[in-house]
């Protein structure tokens, strides 16, 4: 079985080496068998993951210490409804393999190499990539012989070297990431490595980030300053076709570039305010949301349903990089990813469900204005994103055409207002105004010209249905108090136009 041996490569501190990777095993341990083993011995990497201090110990203690399993991300689920299907996805939990073992282990008794071997051989030998945490390097064989070249041997050299150059955007910080890999990488090729089994990763790391106007968006841009531009352009990490400005697209990025006549994958990860502020990682310990999943994101979109906007834009910069950096390395090991999800999908009949989508709607109205609560049904969700100070939003299965909607609505009005000279044409003009940002829609009145029901056509999901009803605390403050009753009497001539016409679409 092949392993891949992930480890961060840079002399200088606070480049982030400890969170990359941190990061990237709990990306890669979603769909992979992953082992993480931390031979520093600061042992903050494996303090941090186990809540525990194991930070500079005697030797024997840590000869002591067992593999663990622990959890990187929580199980999770996430729901989603569209229009007539609904589809969950149930995800377990992202574990991985946890070992401590100092390089002052072997140096000071290489006897206790048989420690080492139990954990690669025995404890973790079924994980496929092993993310290894060093301290710095001063000298290859002051580290590298105790711990990356001893595991190279028990595996017999089946293995994939991913070195990540781990920098962050200044002089000589870049300088010494490079120099220290030609060093490293001769090192290697001393000790019988093919280099087509090493593939190393330049990692820029906090990039900051520049907020910039364009027409009417935001645009966020790198911030590297001339100099660094010209530094990373002649190096072939960033292309800059100008350097009489300080910004930098991220599309300039390239992600590749040759150094001393090696090739090197580059990928980039902008600043986090979060890690800066003592945050150790952007995934370790937080509640996974699904875009901390990019292959669940996928399966959300390619199923046809809508992913809830993330409205943070530098994380998903992050995250992005993060996927390229896991993407990369998955395909030169040649590892098959496993499912990490238990995926349910209820598909509806139109025919099957037109009546009951008007029958559950009329019961989550009558509970909200009976009781107080909003509830949601399996065909009627309550809509999240459409909200006023005055109406509350539902939204239903849009299995009805524009233009039996307008039919719905037009007898709705009339029914209440018998008098109105509202037309057809007058009503289908309202619903074609597409506009996501706003909750425009036909609003239906009552003979007093109050306020029944807002309905909305096109809004941010184009295969749902939106309704608005009234929102009784907002009627506290007026003078004459909410009739419950009434208004759902109203309400009720809607409802009995809205279920002929699904009736007529079945």
């Amino acid at each position: 079985m092949t392993k891949s041996i992930i480890f961060p490569v840079n002399n200088k501190g606070g480049v982030g080496k400890t969170s990359i990777l941190t990061d990237l095993s709990s990306t890669l341990a979603q769909r992979h068998s992953v082992g993480i083993i931390d031979t520093d011995h600061q042992a903050s990497l494996a303090g941090t993951l186990c809540d525990e201090d194991l930070s500079c110990r005697e030797l024997p203690y840590y000869e002591e210490l067992r593999v663990r399993d622990i959890i990187l991300m929580k199980s999770t689920n996430f729901n989603f409804n569209n229009g007539l299907a609904r589809m969950g996805l149930d995800v377990n939990e992202t574990k991985a393999k946890l070992g401590v073992f100092p390089l002052g282990l072997l140096y000071d008794s290489p006897e206790k190499k048989d420690k080492l071997e139990t954990i690669i051989n025995q404890e973790m030998v079924d994980v496929s990539f092993l993310a290894i945490d060093l301290p710095p390097i001063s000298h290859p064989s002051l580290v590298l012989d105790y711990t990356i070249m001893p595991i190279v041997e028990m595996l017999q050299g089946d293995v994939r070297l991913f070195p990540l150059l781990v920098s962050t955007p200044e002089h000589n910080v870049i300088d010494m990431g490079l120099r220290q890999y030609q060093i490293i990488a001769k090192y290697f090729e001393e000790k019988g490595i093919p280099k087509e089994k090493i593939f190393p990763i330049s990692v820029l790391n906090k990039v900051l980030l520049m907020e910039r106007k364009e027409k009417e968006e935001t645009v966020l841009e790198p911030y590297i300053g001339r100099d660094i531009s010209k530094k990373l352009s002649a190096l072939g990490i960033l292309y800059t076709p100008h350097f009489d400005t300080h910004i930098a697209r991220i599309n300039h990025f390239n992600k590749k570039f040759e150094f001393d006549g090696k090739r090197f994958r580059s990928v980039a990860f902008p600043f986090l305010e979060e890690i800066r502020d003592g945050k150790f990682s952007l995934l370790w310990g937080e509640e996974p949301g699904l875009h901390h999943y990019p292959h669940l994101v996928d399966l959300v979109v390619a199923n046809n349903f809508d992913v809830p906007l993330y409205d943070k834009p530098i994380e998903t910069m992050y995250l992005f990089a993060l996927g390229e950096l896991v993407n990369y390395i998955v395909a030169k090991s040649g590892d098959r990813p496993s499912k990490n999800y238990t995926k349910r999908m209820v598909v509806f009949e139109p025919s099957k469900i037109t009546s009951k989508v008007v029958a559950q709607l009329r019961d989550v109205l009558k509970t909200y204005y009976t009781q107080n609560k909003k509830i949601e049904t399996e065909l009627v969700t309550v809509n999240q994103y459409h909200t006023s100070s005055s109406t509350k939003y539902f939204e239903l299965p849009k299995s009805v055409s524009l233009e039996q909607l307008a039919t719905v609505i037009l007898k709705t009005q009339k029914t209440l207002t018998p008098s109105c000279s509202t037309t057809y044409d007058e009503v289908l003009k309202v619903l074609e105004e597409k506009d996501v940002m706003t909750n425009k829609g036909y609003s239906i009145e009552d003979e007093r010209g109050e306020f029944v029901v807002k309905v909305c056509y096109h809004h941010y999901n184009q295969n749902k249905l939106g309704v608005g009803f009234r929102d009784p605390s907002w009627q506290e403050s007026s003078e004459e108090k909410f009739n419950a009753t009434r208004y759902l009497q109203n309400v009720e001539f809607f409802l009995e136009h809205l279920d002929r016409a699904f009736e007529r679409s079945s």
